[in-house]
């Protein structure tokens, strides 16, 4: 579903990304750790689009995708939350979503004609709230939630466009635990076939919902292994674990 292939970018003398490589298989539950300004979330930016390579490939579902804008990369599938909500504050829950729907289907490109298939778009408001856990607060406008149901229509917006790969940047961060445990539930009832790339620094989390993990440290790549191989490698251990702790 993703290949990265020697990525590099600088800005004038900071290297935040070196010679950065991975592959992910469609449907996998990857997660990419690593000490604070590891450049986990530059990689995010790089591979929507956000910022651009200085070097190096994307490939997404077999598409080189390196040079292509976010509204490109976006189209062909790719889905991101972010560490700070991202929401329509003033609207509710309801209307967050319909405009995340109308947006993901083209139908804001004709402004003249009424939306095509409002009804429609109600039933997969409804069912989209399910989905997320937030059917009973439909009406409640978005500024009024508990921070872990904000977080939680973030991901139902990203989910909005039926992604293919969906990048899940610290979703868990500043939750409580009740909060992270509805988080991960929320994640492990999402689609099989979604892949699903997530950036975090709880290690219980990374350990419950990763299947593979890479570990990134000053730009580049330190380890990547299993969950198992991450916890028993002595240069994680060494380099990030402790610090996590």
């Amino acid at each position: 579903m993703l290949a990265v292939e020697k990525l590099n970018k600088a800005f004038g003398a900071l290297q935040v990304a070196r010679d950065i490589s991975f592959h992910i298989e469609k449907g996998a539950r990857h997660a990419i750790i690593g000490p604070n300004g590891a450049g986990k979330t530059t990689l995010f930016d790089l591979l929507t689009g956000a910022i651009k390579a200085d070097s190096g490939r994307i490939l997404f579902s077999g598409e080189n995708i390196t040079r292509a804008g976010m509204d490109v990369r976006a189209r062909a599938g790719m889905a991101r939350s972010f560490q700070q909500n991202n929401l329509f504050a003033d609207m509710t829950v309801s209307e967050n979503l319909l405009t995340a729907l109308v947006v993901a289907r083209g139908y804001g490109c004709n402004m003249w004609n009424r939306f095509v298939g409002s009804d429609k778009l109600a039933t997969d408001v409804i069912k989209s709230a399910e989905k997320i856990g937030l059917a009973d607060a439909l009406s409640e406008p978005a500024s009024g939630l508990s921070y872990g149901m904000q977080r939680q229509l973030e991901v139902g917006l990203a989910m909005a466009a039926d992604p293919k790969l969906l990048l899940l940047d610290e979703p868990t961060a500043g939750m409580s635990p009740e909060e992270t445990k509805l988080m991960l539930a929320l994640v492990a009832s999402l689609p099989v076939s979604l892949t699903v790339v997530i950036i975090e620094h709880d290690m219980d989390v990374v350990f419950q919902i990763a299947q593979q993990v890479t570990v990134l440290d000053d730009g580049a790549v330190l380890f990547e292994g299993t969950p198992d191989a991450v916890r028993h490698s002595d240069v994680v251990r060494a380099r990030y674990l402790k610090r996590a702790k």
